[in-house]
């Protein structure tokens, strides 16, 4: 699935490697039934906010990525990013996502 029409980013913008990339990441991603969708729409289209996002992370080369995505998550849980359950003594890590959340504006 390539970047629709009148997008903030469309793929021709995109270098090729990072354009496949992107369309990849589109394709394989799986909607959970039943559950609302930050990235696409009802329609299945992908939301205009995410793919501006995600087009930027794929410009990063593969190995850069998981580098900078390993950075933050190793960030996050040296930083004490815990909760705890009530009656519980020592708290857990939070499974914090380094990936943020883009919500658009309507």
């Amino acid at each position: 699935m390539g970047i629709e029409a009148g997008t903030a980013r469309p793929q021709s913008d995109l270098g090729p490697e990072a354009a496949a990339r992107l369309s990849g990441w589109l394709r394989d991603y799986q909607m959970l039934p039943g559950v609302p969708d930050e990235l696409f729409d009802v329609m299945r289209r992908p939301r205009a906010d995410w793919l501006e996002l995600l087009a930027g992370f794929a410009e990063y080369p593969e190995a850069e990525s998981r580098s900078r995505f390993s950075v933050a998550t190793r960030h996050i849980r040296d930083t004490g990013v815990t909760y705890r359950v009530y009656g519980e003594e020592n708290g857990r890590i939070w499974p914090v996502n380094p990936l943020p959340l883009s919500l658009g504006h309507r």
